[in-house]
């Protein structure tokens, strides 16, 4: 899968995830039934792998969050 692809697989889970509010579970079913090979190129998804991702975002999200409040300390000279 390209890097493109990728991104439009992550974004659908993220939808699926927080709009929906679709479990692991669903949305590795959901994936599964597009047909839409998973990141190890398998034809299943698993719930773990979906979590795993969801997971890794999350983590960017909170170091980005943590980076803006550190810049924000260093201009303000408050920490």
């Amino acid at each position: 899968m390209h890097q493109e692809e990728e991104a439009k697989v992550y974004r659908m889970i993220e939808d699926m995830y927080i709009k929906n509010d679709l479990s692991a579970a669903a949305i590795a079913q959901v994936l599964t039934d597009m047909k839409i090979p998973s990141s190890g190129g398998k034809d299943f998804w698993f719930a773990e792998t979906v979590l795993r991702l969801l997971k890794n975002d999350l983590m960017i999200f909170i170091k980005a969050m943590w980076y803006m409040v550190d810049m924000v300390a260093l201009r303000t000279g408050k920490f």
